[in-house]
């Protein structure tokens, strides 16, 4: 009882500051949401505490934080896109590619 109520803490611990930067990365390579914590999540996979990184809120961020920190880049790049909003495109599928040709 006690293991699983540290795991779900655990969960939950905010976003690191590095982390953050890296999602503002794949927002800004025209990743959505859901694409970035694939990508993030398939990086994690290959490093050396998978498990414990997948279950870090500090590194994997919850889908809520997730996507209050799309929201929050949104509305500091909304300008920016409405005007290109597809300059992205081919360089978001090329790191997708590769995020999941890295992970097979």
């Amino acid at each position: 009882m006690l293991v699983s109520l540290l795991i779900v803490c655990y969960r939950y611990l905010p976003l690191s500051d590095e982390v953050k930067h890296k999602f503002m990365e794949y927002f800004n390579d025209g990743l959505g949401p859901s694409e970035a914590k694939r990508a993030h999540e398939t990086a994690l996979l290959m490093g050396e505490h998978a498990v414990d990184d997948l279950a870090n809120g500090c590194v994997n961020p919850t889908t809520s934080a997730l996507y209050r920190l799309h929201r929050q880049w949104k509305a500091a790049n909304s300008e920016v896109h409405l005007h290109r909003p597809f300059r992205h495109v081919s360089s978001s599928i090329k790191s997708f590619i590769h995020a999941f040709t890295v992970w097979c």
